[in-house]
């Protein structure tokens, strides 16, 4: 079969394959699915930011106010993350990790 679009490509298939059922096994937790997702586009425009840096397209001061900001969305993320995952596993009936 010809390749027309990204659509026919191995890789493509599998991988919507494998996000299928993921949602599938989070149907339960769809918000923590959500706030990882996020976690991890936080991490991204940390990355980017920096690279601006690196690059000469941002100063190291515009940074910095910027990613005191990130910081904080990022540890208000990462504190709902962990609020979700323990009302998950009690409504479990599993005791909370760490």
């Amino acid at each position: 079969m010809p390749i027309l679009t990204y659509r026919d490509l191995e890789v493509w298939k599998q991988g919507i394959e494998l996000v299928e059922e993921c949602y599938k096994l989070t149907a339960r937790q769809p918000y923590r699915h959500h706030v990882s997702s996020a976690i991890g586009s936080h991490g991204e425009l940390e990355t980017c930011f920096e690279l601006s840096v690196r690059l000469g397209f941002l100063a190291r001061a515009e940074c910095g106010r910027v990613m005191k900001r990130c910081d904080s969305v990022g540890r208000l993320l990462s504190g709902l993350h962990r609020a979700l995952k323990r009302r998950i596993e009690r409504t479990k009936g599993e005791a909370p990790g760490p």
